[in-house]
């Protein structure tokens, strides 16, 4: 069993308060969100690289401020980038770097899918869907820091003794990456109903409208196969050999979210036209290039 000790995570951006206090139907609110980007350098900077990026071709020439980069990316979308960034920053600047941009593709993944299937659920805050998508894979992290390697043995675990990937993590680590997301986030005090969603989005009787189910079915449709041949240009990654066939795939969509084959399929589609998007944005935000 791995220790996880939370005290030795480092702190994270008191910036990330100020961006979820943040309302973006205040008058002022383009400007105060350029005055906390601005007030964070790198952050700044992967937010200009974003802007620039395949994910807003067309949208015009290139930029070099972030005042600019915000207005391109939307407030919406910057704000929640932004508090991603700063609550993944911590972690994955400690990665090898093709790890990191493997899990920034699936936590971009995951966020698109968690408001999709928000949106299709008829949830009032897909927002928050992607938001917590955004930041689901924390628990990945904190697995892989405390012991390196631990997510590809997670893995190979769970294919050898047919089990799902989550309890392969609390028989191999003693807690799964829903637990230590949940852990995490309470220890930097961030807003409670985040936490919860994170926690209990691997239990059985899960409410199929609520903003954990939401994560549970981006979780599944992130590992979608027709998804990830795509997303990963057909190269090994971490979650290849967990992919899921779509006669799979609807099942648990089903069960779980009480969705059909049809929202299944218009969910898919809509996160395979953004493939493009999510890999350059991954690149912007890693530093890969």
């Amino acid at each position: 069993m791995t220790d996880f000790k939370l005290q030795d995570v480092p702190p994270i951006s008191p910036l990330v308060n100020e961006l979820l206090s943040l309302s973006l139907d205040d008058a002022d609110a383009e400007q105060r969100l350029h005055t906390i980007v601005a007030s964070e350098p790198k952050l700044s900077i992967r937010l200009v690289a974003v802007a620039n990026s395949v994910a807003c071709r067309g949208c015009g020439p290139e930029l070099s401020d972030s005042l600019h980069a915000i207005r391109r990316i939307g407030l919406a979308r910057t704000r929640q980038l932004a508090i991603g960034m700063l609550f993944s920053q911590p972690l994955t600047r400690r990665l090898p770097g093709r790890l990191a941009y493997d899990i920034w593709l699936h936590s971009l993944t995951m966020a698109a899918a968690a408001q999709e299937i928000a949106r299709i659920k008829g949830h009032p805050e897909p927002g928050t869907a992607y938001l917590l998508g955004l930041v689901h894979d924390l628990g990945y992290l904190m697995e892989e820091l405390a012991a390196p390697g631990s997510l590809a043995a997670n893995v190979t675990y769970a294919l050898a003794n047919n089990v799902a990937p989550e309890e392969a993590e609390r028989r191999q680590l003693g807690a799964c990456h829903a637990d230590l997301a949940a852990a995490l986030l309470e220890h930097w005090g961030a807003p409670a109903g985040f936490a919860e969603a994170l926690a209990v989005h691997h239990d059985d009787d899960l409410d199929p409208d609520s903003l954990a189910a939401a994560v549970y079915g981006a979780e599944k449709l992130a590992r979608f196969s027709e998804v990830t041949d795509v997303l990963y240009e057909g190269r090994d990654h971490l979650f290849a050999p967990l992919s899921l066939d779509r006669l799979g795939l609807e099942f648990l969509f089903a069960q779980q979210l009480e969705l059909g084959e049809a929202e299944l399929g218009v969910a898919a589609e809509r996160i395979i036209e953004q493939v493009e998007g999510f890999q350059a944005t991954a690149s912007a935000m890693d530093g890969v290039h």
